[in-house]
């Protein structure tokens, strides 16, 4: 009897410790997942320190997806600039899967695709130099759409959305104009063909504009007005033409280009 006993203890204590060594496997397995999914990636860029907050916990495969075209980006936008703007020392990026336009710090990414199927330039023409976070709109959009688009593109495109109405050029820029146009019923608010229509349209004129002075006037020029706080009385100083005339300028040139 004694020796069934001490069998039936033995086997007790064996089932036992197997199921306790079963619980810290999978108690290991499951920490190894969770830490599979970083919190944040960090890496420099030419003298730009990158902090991605993974606020909607991206893989990490997703997030080195990203930071292979978020590197390739920033080096083709710092280059284009040549030293003519400030550059932050330190870059943070909230990352996220929502649909959103914060360029103050959100980075929306699109988990169903590859990051080199996706644009960042809007996000980081507005957060790379150092400017400020009130102004700016006008020009890191127009830069942005030079950089994605091309001249060429703009110019057609915007031809082609002639007939919308859209605010003119120096009402856009004005910050709540331009985001009464560019952004107007996107994100959370539920937005018609019409809103998504003027949107397009005003990206195509401010990237035109923006294309247009670049390729004309030069770079340089371009990001002496990219932060100032009273674009169209710095414009005349810098162009030596009120933004009117400007823009009157640039439609003469679009009639003639894209009838070519």
């Amino acid at each position: 009897m004694r020796k069934i006993i001490l069998s039936l203890l033995v086997l007790t204590g064996a089932l036992f410790y197997f199921y306790l060594r079963s619980d810290i496997t999978l108690t290991s397995f499951a920490w190894k997942e969770k830490a599979e999914i970083p919190t944040s990636l960090e890496f420099n860029v030419k003298g730009v320190h990158v902090r991605l907050l993974n606020s909607d916990d991206l893989e990490t495969e997703k997030l080195k997806g990203l930071q292979m075209e978020l590197e390739r980006e920033i080096i083709e936008i710092l280059e284009f600039a040549n030293g003519d703007m400030p550059v932050v020392d330190v870059l943070t990026l909230n990352v996220t899967t929502k649909d959103g336009y914060d360029y103050l710090s959100g980075l929306s990414f699109d988990p169903e695709l590859e990051a080199e199927e996706q644009f960042f330039y809007s996000n980081l023409t507005s957060n790379l130099f150092e400017q400020s976070a009130y102004r700016g709109r006008f020009t890191a959009t127009g830069l942005s759409a030079y950089l994605i688009d091309g001249p060429e593109f703009l110019h057609e495109m915007y031809t082609d959305y002639a007939d919308v109405e859209v605010a003119s050029i120096e009402e856009l820029f004005n910050g709540t104009t331009f985001v009464d146009q560019i952004y107007y019923g996107w994100g959370s608010t539920p937005y018609t063909e019409e809103d998504v229509e003027v949107a397009e349209a005003t990206w195509m004129k401010v990237g035109s504009f923006s294309s247009y002075l670049i390729d004309q006037y030069g770079s340089l020029l371009y990001f002496k007005i990219y932060d100032s706080s009273d674009i169209p009385s710095d414009f005349k100083k810098i162009y030596g033409k009120t933004v009117t005339e400007m823009e009157t300028e640039w439609k003469e040139y679009l009639s003639i280009v894209n009838t070519d």
